[in-house]
């Protein structure tokens, strides 16, 4: 007896339509284009196996974009960190704490050139 485990999507023409411009277009990073396949991939039957290893991704990652396809559409490959901080923001009172300005640290030379610590300000 033969289980299926996961089905795959069935997307409209629109839908695959949109997809395969992600993968092509210069607009939008390489990672939302990998993310776009793996949902096109999904939708043609692959295993999610499969895909990580022609993705270059893991398994994992494959359910997380194919979770997040099925939540938002394309516009959750999107920016995905960002994405991830708003939610979080809205649950912790509906707004976003400012990000800080990284520390500055001092150049150090010596590491770079072996010789003794010269440090700039």
């Amino acid at each position: 007896m033969l289980v299926r485990l996961a089905a795959w999507v069935e997307l409209t023409a629109d839908q695959d339509a949109e997809l395969r411009a992600l993968t092509t277009s210069s607009e939008v990073s390489a990672a939302v284009g990998t993310r776009a396949r793996i949902v096109l991939w999904h939708a043609e039957g692959r295993m999610k196996k499969d895909i990580a290893v022609l993705a270059g991704v893991s398994r994992p990652t494959v359910d997380l974009w194919l979770r997040r396809y099925a939540a938002d559409g394309a516009a959750g490959l999107f920016a995905a960190k960002q994405v991830r901080d708003v939610r979080r923001g809205l649950a912790l009172g509906g707004h976003r704490q400012r990000e800080e300005e990284p520390a500055r640290h001092p150049i150090r030379t010596d590491k770079l050139h072996g010789q003794r610590s010269k440090t700039r300000h």
